[in-house]
């Protein structure tokens, strides 16, 4: 099954403000294709918005990439133990995702990254070597916006569940500040959402297959409907036993990102009863049994 969310152009037909015209960039960051629609007056004010949300992102990927030697996560690690200044996107991101990591219990953990990097080596780890790993999970603390502790030496990030999210939302934020708030940013699918277009009453998005109205929110896909693919779970170490698609609609892009993350780790049962906990999220999974498409939401899930 592919993971999918559509936006289509228009939402409810009525009549656009003519002062506003629809403008559409993409460019390839953060290991996917970002695309950016917003509206604008004229083509010289949406060309400094595309700059700046563009801007923003590269601030992003330059703050979470564990892959970029010249990046924040690199150099920030290679420091060790300690307390330690570093990048304000960094801290934010650690920041916001230490506090999904205690709303979900531990389902969702950007230090998840020695267990990831084990798994990698396309082979089963031993008991011992998993809990080797899970130990040098966790360990930081956020003291300033610029200041961060380590409490290990041999730390290391995963922000994929959260970092697309987390760059959408910055990005709708450097388009506001520019005055464009109808506007929306999709990183690889996790999408942020501003005002709706003019004359509009929302964006219309395609999430699975059900076509809904959506405004100043967050979207975002994550799982598989196949058993045995490799999602991580961080409270134990081991890949899931389940498997089932997520998709998440939130408050923001960074909450859905990340709690589409940890839904894919929670059984179904655990993923609706904790979306069904808090307001502003709602979720649907979908996964095969006997042959057939099966799915559940959270009540009151927008749409038909």
């Amino acid at each position: 099954m592919v993971l999918s969310l559509a936006l289509c152009a228009f939402g409810c037909g009525k009549q656009p403000d003519p002062s506003l015209q629809r403008f559409e960039a993409s460019r390839v960051i953060m290991g996917t294709t970002a695309r950016v629609v917003l509206y604008a007056k004229d083509e010289a004010a949406a060309r400094e918005g595309f700059d700046k949300a563009f801007q923003a992102l590269e601030f992003v990927d330059h703050a979470l990439s564990d892959y970029r030697e010249d990046g924040a996560v690199a150099a920030t690690l290679a420091k060790g133990s300690g307390r330690h200044t570093t990048n304000r996107y960094l801290i934010a991101a650690l920041h916001q995702a230490q506090r999904i990591h205690d709303m979900t219990s531990g389902a969702f953990d950007v230090t998840i990254g020695p267990v990831v990097a084990l798994w990698r080596e396309n082979r089963v780890p031993t008991d011992d070597e998993i809990a080797a790993a899970r130990a040098r999970m966790g360990g930081f603390v956020v003291h300033s916006q610029l200041e961060l502790e380590l409490l290990g030496d041999d730390m290391r990030f995963d922000f994929g569940g959260i970092g697309k999210g987390f760059g959408a939302e910055i990005a709708l934020s450097a388009l506001d500040r520019r005055g464009i708030d109808r506007a929306l940013v999709d990183i690889g699918g996790d999408i942020a959402l501003g005002r709706p277009p003019p004359g509009q009453s929302g964006w219309v998005v395609v999430v699975a297959d059900r076509r809904v109205e959506l405004r100043e929110c967050g979207v975002a896909a994550s799982g598989t409907a196949e058993r045995g693919a490799h999602i991580l779970d961080p409270r134990t170490g081991r890949p899931v036993t389940h498997g089932h698609a997520v998709w998440v609609v939130a408050s923001d892009a960074l909450d859905a990102d990340a709690l589409a993350s940890a839904y894919s780790v929670m059984t179904r049962d655990e993923a609706v009863a904790h979306a069904n906990g808090i307001d502003d999220v709602h979720v649907v999974l979908e996964w095969e049994e006997d042959g057939k498409r099966r799915r559940r939401t959270s009540a009151g899930f927008p749409g038909p």
